[in-house]
């Protein structure tokens, strides 16, 4: 349903970049939302309540090597890689 949206927003705008149709943007949304409910959860319903930050330390830590990973293309291997 999503790719069908983001296809008719694309033939709406003229745009052929929608970040949404990249899948490591998809796993980095992914990732947020369910490292975000779990925190949610562990704060909410466990007796320590102290457990969350560490769910909410792995949550900024995995999300900036992703992000790291996504704009410097694996600091070069994904392209040496690609080229052969």
């Amino acid at each position: 349903m999503a790719i069908i949206f983001d296809s008719d927003i694309n033939h709406i705008t003229g745009f052929d970049f929608v970040w949404l149709q990249e899948p490591q943007y998809l796993v980095l949304i992914f990732i947020v939302l369910t490292e975000s409910v779990s925190a949610y959860m562990e704060w909410k319903h466990i007796k320590n309540r102290n457990v969350y930050i560490y769910t909410l330390s792995l949550l900024i830590f995995n999300t900036t090597l992703l992000l790291i990973i996504i704009y410097t293309d694996f600091f070069g291997l994904f392209d040496s890689i690609a080229s052969g």
